[in-house]
């Protein structure tokens, strides 16, 4: 949920299981969709999924602040090699 409006939906949710059978049953038995409250959803497992890639803002800033620090690296480099 998004902190400045309580009912935006970033459009995941995790559920997590005591046992991994209890997970690969419910994806199984549900054949990877469910509908919660009139709207179909996709079912997947987690694998090695980064939780923050799910959230598009925060990841756009995340590109973006690594998008600066490329930059500001390649400067210092510059700089280093005029001071040589």
């Amino acid at each position: 949920m998004n902190s400045k409006g309580r009912n935006v939906n970033l459009g995941y949710a995790l559920v997590t299981f005591s046992h991994a059978d209890e997970a690969k049953q419910a994806v199984i038995n549900s054949r990877g969709e469910m509908a919660i409250d009139s709207h179909f959803v996709q079912i997947m497992h987690k694998g090695k999924l980064d939780h923050s890639e799910l959230d598009r803002s925060y990841f756009m800033r995340k590109l973006s602040n690594e998008s600066k620090l490329v930059d500001l690296n390649t400067d210092l480099r510059e700089a280093k090699a005029a001071l040589s």
